[in-house]
């Protein structure tokens, strides 16, 4: 990982799929990704679904380990286990597909503020259906969620630019 990133430096996380990886999350199989991570000052993505060992909270011993390593939670699953871990420092939430509720933005925004809200990190919020641009949707939906400019400019921007060090 360490000549990886010497040789490309603008890889910032490592991304997890226990879905389609077929693995359950657990501290033992995945502290070596966690600790790689904060040696590194990479931060850590992981899809989530709502199947027991692969939802936001069967991360918790691991963000509770590693507070230093910043942990984006993909699709909020299940909605209200994302919003509990959105109160802890080090914990984003990117609502795309699953998430994309007004539960999981009131909950998160109640909870861990609506600076803890991600867009885009892992793709737009289209369906299959969705015939549109995705990006143009997205802004759509997330204006009916969020309750002001500020915050949208927030959700969209602000956010994985305070996060990703950039702009």
């Amino acid at each position: 990982l360490a000549a990886m990133l010497k040789t490309s430096p603008e890889i910032v996380g490592i991304k997890l799929h226990p879905p389609v990886g077929h693995y359950t999350v657990a501290i033992d199989t995945l502290a070596p990704v966690f600790e790689a991570a904060a040696e590194h000052g990479l931060m850590v993505a992981s899809h989530t679904c709502p199947v027991p060992g692969q939802s936001a909270i069967a991360f918790l011993p691991l963000l509770e380990r590693f507070p230093e390593v910043a942990f984006i939670v993909y699709h909020a699953s299940t909605h209200e286990e994302a919003a509990y871990l959105s109160l802890r420092k080090n914990v984003y939430v990117e609502p795309t597909w699953l998430g994309f509720f007004r539960p999981v933005f009131d909950m998160v925004g109640k909870l861990g503020g609506f600076g803890k809200l991600l867009a885009g990190t892992d793709g737009p919020r289209w369906f299959a259906k969705f015939n549109g641009d995705p990006y143009e949707d997205l802004v759509v939906q997330a204006g009916k969620m969020l309750p002001g400019p500020a915050e949208m400019d927030a959700f969209l921007y602000k956010n994985a630019a305070e996060l990703l060090k950039i702009g």
